[in-house]
């Protein structure tokens, strides 16, 4: 009986090469025999890896480029934004200088109606008989001649700011007016607003202190308009400011 010799691993897989190299083809068939179905099934993975990284490369590109663009966009909308945002400071300018306007042209006509309805309205409401006897300051009359003098004269003897005597010739309302029966003059120093606040009853006081300091005379501080608040009734009657409330602003 003859023993058949057995080929060594090494001759196998030499002989195994050799003949591959005269035919290719069979290398395939070599690998299925070979390799397990998770190997043979590698390559065509790797080659989806690659293909989707590729893609991803791609996307991640795209989406710099949108990133970009976008934040080009939003530079550029700022821009706007911030142009915009002065357009619209300069119109709320301009719309608050027209209120200023319309408000001065309001509070014009409530001292217009005081002008005309002064005598009326103070032998009203005034707590004594006070008799008028010329409007010295009014929106239709500007500030008297001697009562301006004393206001410089006593600026410039230092009885009075120049602030004071600024504010003074900015009063809405002065009479020269008196007690009947009595020579004495009074000035009747007011301030006119529809609804009158504290500012008013201030300002009121302050100018007619003012004035009795250049003057000498005896003053009557107010604040004429259609409606005043208790708190401002109560700041009245502590500064001794006469409220008169006047039909006439109620409208």
């Amino acid at each position: 009986m003859t023993t058949a010799t057995l080929a060594s691993p090494d001759s196998v897989v030499a002989r195994i090469v050799a003949e591959l190299q005269h035919n290719p083809d069979a290398k395939p068939l070599l690998l299925r025999t070979l390799l397990s179905d998770d190997l043979l099934e590698l390559p065509p993975r790797v080659n989806r890896i690659d293909e989707q990284l590729y893609a991803l490369t791609e996307q991640v590109a795209e989406n710099r480029r949108l990133i970009a663009e976008n934040s080009r966009l939003i530079a550029e909308n700022g821009q706007q934004i911030a142009a915009l945002t002065e357009r619209v400071d300069a119109l709320t300018q301009k719309v608050g200088g027209m209120d200023g306007t319309l408000n001065n042209l309001v509070g014009d006509q409530m001292e217009r109606k005081v002008h005309a309805n002064i005598h009326s309205i103070l032998s009203q409401h005034m707590q004594m008989p006070f008799r008028v006897r010329k409007i010295l300051k009014s929106v239709f009359i500007a500030i008297d001649g001697q009562l301006s003098d004393a206001l410089y004269d006593a600026a410039d003897a230092g009885l009075i700011d120049d602030a004071a005597r600024t504010g003074a010739f900015a009063t809405d309302l002065i009479v020269g007016g008196g007690r009947r029966g009595e020579r004495e003059n009074i000035y009747f120093v007011a301030e006119v607003s529809r609804t009158i606040n504290n500012d008013d009853i201030a300002r009121a006081y302050e100018r007619a202190r003012t004035i009795a300091t250049a003057t000498g005379s005896e003053t009557i501080a107010a604040a004429i308009g259609g409606i005043v608040a208790p708190p401002q009734t109560r700041l009245a009657d502590e500064l001794g400011v006469q409220l008169l409330i006047a039909t006439q602003l109620q409208e």
